[in-house]
């Protein structure tokens, strides 16, 4: 259910030539396979995707820690937390010992990608989350260069995203988000009735989508 929404998110703010689309997060985390097809969807975005860990007290635990590094740019609210990813199976217990490993590389490495161009502190922490099940908060996230930006709301994030250069396939891209018009991605009945039928910890139950363009 969230990777259609998020999806559906993606597509619309590429109709819409968005200036960028923002998910807000605040998730236990999910399964593999999901955060997998997640990062996929945002890193191949036309439209620069912001990965918000939002309100205060939301957190980006297990899977939702590396959908938060994935994002074009990564940004938390005060008082919220990140990690614990390391991973474990459908029933919430630890794997066995090869399961562990090759799991535990294979999050690795999907995220390298998205972490190294951060630091070696930023990729540091990110592998602790997963090897060892840090958990961090916003400041500390932000010491480590693991998140752009700590921001108390909406409103102070796009100010914080105006003129900011994220690096996208195309190119550089420098963010205009000054007077922008801001459209939420309402999750639909039938997304949000799917959710609720699976347990917690296969789905991403606390996402929201909005997206900010110009007005012609």
């Amino acid at each position: 259910p969230m990777l259609e929404y998020i999806k559906r998110g993606i597509e619309r703010a590429d109709r819409v030539n968005a200036e960028v689309l923002v998910i807000q997060l605040n998730t236990p985390g999910g399964s593999l396979e999901t955060m997998l097809e997640i990062m996929a969807e945002i890193r191949t975005s036309k439209v620069p995707v912001v990965v918000y860990v939002a309100p205060r007290n939301a957190i980006a635990a297990s899977a939702g820690a590396m959908i938060t590094m994935s994002g074009h740019i990564s940004a938390m609210a005060p008082e919220t937390t990140i990690g614990a990813s390391s991973p474990i199976n459908s029933s919430g217990e630890n794997l066995n010992t090869t399961a562990e490993t090759k799991a535990k590389e294979l999050i690795k490495a999907a995220i390298r990608p998205y972490v190294t161009p951060r630091g070696q502190d930023a990729v540091t922490l990110a592998e602790a989350m997963i090897d060892d099940a840090v958990a961090v908060t916003a400041s500390e996230a932000l010491e480590a260069k693991l998140i752009d930006f700590i921001a108390d709301d909406t409103e102070d994030l796009l100010q914080l995203l105006d003129g900011f250069t994220v690096q996208m396939d195309s190119g550089e891209q420098t963010l205009n988000t000054e007077d922008i018009n801001v459209q939420s991605v309402n999750i639909s009945f039938i997304e949000q009735t799917s959710a609720h039928t699976y347990r917690p910890k296969h789905f991403f139950p606390f996402t929201c989508n909005w997206c900010a363009s110009h007005l012609d």
